[in-house]
């Protein structure tokens, strides 16, 4: 596994354009330019289809909301532990893991 680090969500959208292939996506909710929630829109756009999990410092409860409504596949509240967004990024491979073997019991 890789990763790949963009310092702004416009420079992640430029990865993306350019064909790089992720398998996770962990972004803040709120950054220059852009929120995290409209690169999540941008990544469904271009019909990227991974776990995006996104981290914030604001509890609104209308922000997670509509997170949630958009199909944020993961929340992390601020301030969060090394071990805590750890545990969420392994958990959704592991799940991604799991669904694969469950669809090739079925082919």
């Amino acid at each position: 596994m890789s990763v790949l680090v963009a310092a702004t969500a416009m420079h992640a959208q430029q990865m993306f354009r350019g064909g790089k292939e992720v398998d996770l996506i962990l972004c803040d909710m709120k950054m220059p330019k852009m929120s995290g929630l409209d690169l999540f829109t941008y990544t469904r756009e271009l019909q990227m289809n991974v776990p995006f999990i996104l981290i914030t410092g604001y509890a609104e409860k209308e922000k997670i909301a509509e997170a949630v409504r958009l199909g944020i596949s993961d929340i992390i509240l601020k301030p969060a532990r090394h071990q805590d967004i750890i545990e969420k990024v392994r958990r959704h491979f592991s799940m991604d893991i799991s669904l694969k073997a469950s669809y090739r019991d079925w082919e």
